[in-house]
């Protein structure tokens, strides 16, 4: 009877042997390495962080892409035409025919608006003898429209942006269109830079004041407004992007402006809307932009471009400048030569 019993409980234990330690062939890759399934988890979490990774690497690689570098315009130049493919501003709020506001020239009415219209006919005179001071056999007339502009200051800081009383050739500054240098505009003659921004038009198609800023952020422009009633001072903004009102033109700050290429829009409709894009708690008389060397050089080499013609025999040079994307295209609309 024992022998059966013993014989009975040897074979029960050899079946419970079996089923814990099976013979090799006979248990599951994942019983035999990972009871618990750590392997196949932690491989799904690792492959998951990878992925992870690479997604911020790639999101990262793209928002570096579509910063604008800072030590260059991001400036698209055409040699000539208008914009035929479109590429304008952006659309505002489904608008779809933009607001003009910079781009049609100012009208008699404009002009008598400003600050000091009288003064006009002395400024034109004035500018124009100190260019032929500079040189006798360049000299650019200048139009009542860009005359005007200078009305809106003061005749102290006018007469430091015209150059007028100046003396070309004085050691200090570098110049810009040839190898001399001087503490007033680059160049010489029509190839000044004095001389370019009387002969130049810019023209903007933009839908709002701030559409206006945001281009000529674009173009790395600092802004400056006169201050009411008289133009005696004036509004920096350097940020346009943030602007913020309160910061003066220092005086030795005038003569490097001075250096740069000029653009003024005094019509009443761009400059309500520029002035609150600012900020401002008041209507200035106008605005003013200043343009970086690299895009006066630009410009200059497509002024030459479009029709094979030498600034001395430019009059007048049109150009019209939309934003894309955050990258400006300039191109020249229209040239008129001298007669």
């Amino acid at each position: 009877m024992s022998t059966d019993l013993d014989k009975r409980d040897d074979e029960l234990t050899d079946d419970l042997d079996g089923a814990e330690n099976p013979e090799p062939g006979e248990a599951t890759f994942w019983q035999t390495h990972s009871s618990r399934f750590e392997m196949p988890i932690s491989y799904t979490t690792s492959a998951l962080i990878l992925v992870g990774l690479f997604a911020i690497f790639l999101l990262f690689q793209r928002l570096c892409d579509d910063k604008p570098k800072q030590d260059s315009v991001p400036i698209a130049l055409s040699d000539a035409g208008f914009d035929d493919e479109g590429q304008g501003s952006e659309g505002v709020g489904g608008q779809e025919n933009p607001i003009a506001i910079g781009f049609t020239p100012p009208t008699e009415a404009d002009i008598k608006n400003l600050p000091h219209p009288e003064a006009i006919a002395e400024i034109q005179k004035d500018i124009n003898e100190q260019l032929q001071i500079e040189d006798p056999n360049s000299v650019v007339p200048l139009s009542v429209e860009k005359a005007a502009s200078f009305s809106t200051f003061d005749k102290s800081i006018a007469d430091k942006l015209a150059g007028i009383g100046s003396q070309r050739g004085t050691p200090g500054g570098a110049g810009s269109g040839d190898d001399k240098k001087g503490t007033g505009p680059g160049g010489s003659g029509a190839s000044s830079t004095r001389a370019r921004s009387m002969r130049w038009v810019m023209r903007f198609s933009t839908r709002s004041g701030r559409d206006y800023l945001d281009q000529l952020a674009t173009l790395k422009a600092t802004v400056v407004v006169p201050l009411p009633p008289d133009g005696k001072t004036a509004y920096v903004f350097r940020d346009l992007i943030n602007p913020k009102p309160g910061s003066f033109v220092e005086e030795k700050e005038w003569t490097k402006l001075a250096g740069q290429i000029q653009f003024c829009d005094y019509k009443k409709g761009s400059v309500t809307e520029v002035a609150s894009a600012l900020n401002l708690n008041f209507t200035p008389a106008s605005f003013w932009a200043f343009f970086p060397r690299d895009l006066e050089g630009e410009l200059s080499r497509l002024e030459v471009a479009y029709g094979n013609k030498q600034p001395e025999q430019i009059e007048e040079t049109v150009f019209e400048v939309t934003v894309r994307a955050g990258t400006s295209q300039v191109v020249v609309a229209s040239q008129k030569l001298k007669r």
